[in-house]
């Protein structure tokens, strides 16, 4: 799912973390609104808070629970989309994730919550 990435200690602060994209599934149900709505679910049962999904575009927006000393909580958040391929594909956006190649750059503290999201969607596929 996620490969490891390692984290340094800079002026006190954890550096950023690279991420590879994460794709979980496929789910054992053909995409649909059935396997759409466990998804948000599975999301909301574990505490998330879900905005702006669409069904037809099969895509939900994770809001983000991580703040540090530059960012406030809501600021980041988890773009979830759903493939014809029964794949589901999370990716981190705010202000302090950036895409370098084929990896993302986030701090720690996302990197975990990232993770977390990952673990209960992958389970909602089940």
């Amino acid at each position: 799912m996620l490969a490891g990435a390692s984290s340094l200690a800079s002026l006190g602060c954890q550096a950023s973390q690279r991420v590879p994209p994460v794709l979980v599934g496929p789910m054992r149900v053909a995409p649909s609104r059935e396997a759409f709505e466990r998804l948000l679910d599975g999301a909301r049962a574990a505490g998330f808070s879900v905005e702006d999904a669409d069904v037809v575009a099969g895509r939900f927006r994770v809001v983000s629970r991580y703040a540090d000393r530059s960012t406030r909580i809501g600021e980041h958040a988890f773009v979830v989309q759903c493939h014809q391929s029964g794949h589901v594909q999370i990716v981190a956006v705010g202000p302090r994730v950036t895409h370098d190649g084929s990896e993302y750059v986030m701090p720690p503290g996302l990197r975990r919550e990232l993770v977390a999201l990952s673990q209960v969607l992958t389970r909602a596929t089940m």
